[in-house]
C-alpha cells in the first residue's frame, strides 16, 4: 500500500503529549496505525508494552522516527534502543529491561577482553622471532576460546 504519513500527522506526533505510560501508549497506537509493514513483523508490542519496531528500510517509517525522535519528551522517556538497520525499541518507564542491560554488560566485558588480547598481539608482533610471534599469538586465540573466568 505504501501510504506516506501526511505533514499533519507527522505534526500530530511532534507535538503528542506523552506525561505518562498511557499517554505513550496512546502515541504508539497512533503510530501503529501509520507504520508500514506492521503486519509483516517489523512491529512487535509485548504484553507489558515494550514496543519493537523496525523501519523495514521504508522512508514513510523513517519520516514517523524522526517525528518520535523531535518530540522530546517522548524520546527523552520511552527511547530504549536503536540498532543499525532500523531497529528501535520503545519502552514504558514502568518497565526495566534487565536482560538487555545485563547483556550491554557482558559485551562491554568481552570487548574489554579482546582489546586486552589485541594490545598483547601488538606487543608480541613488535619482536623479532617469527616462530616466537606465532607461539605466542596462538596462546592468545586459545586463551579468547576459553570461557572467560567467574570474578
Amino acid at each position: 500500500m505504501n501510504i506516506y504519513p501526511t505533514d499533519e500527522q507527522l505534526e500530530k506526533i511532534r507535538k503528542w503529549e506523552v506525561l505518562s505510560d498511557n499517554d505513550f501508549i496512546a502515541l504508539m497506537k497512533y503510530v501503529h496505525s501509520l507504520w508500514e509493514y506492521a503486519d509483516y513483523g517489523y512491529w512487535l508490542q509485548s504484553e507489558k508494552n515494550v514496543f519493537i519496531i523496525a523501519t523495514a528500510g521504508w522512508s514513510g517509517n523513517e519520516d514517523i522516527i524522526s517525528a518520535l525522535q523531535e518530540n522530546v519528551m517522548f524520546w527523552t522517556l520511552y527511547w530504549y534502543l536503536s540498532q543499525r538497520g532500523g531497529k528501535y525499541i520503545f519502552c514504558p518507564q514502568s518497565v526495566h529491561l534487565p536482560a538487555f542491560e545485563n547483556r550491554i554488560t557482558e559485551l562491554e566485558q568481552e570487548n574489554a577482553r579482546l582489546r586486552e588480547a589485541i594490545e598483547k598481539i601488538r606487543e608480541i608482533t613488535a619482536e623479532f622471532s617469527y616462530d616466537r610471534k606465532l607461539e605466542q599469538i596462538r596462546d592468545i586465540v586459545n586463551q579468547l576460546c576459553q570461557p572467560p573466568e567467574a570474578e
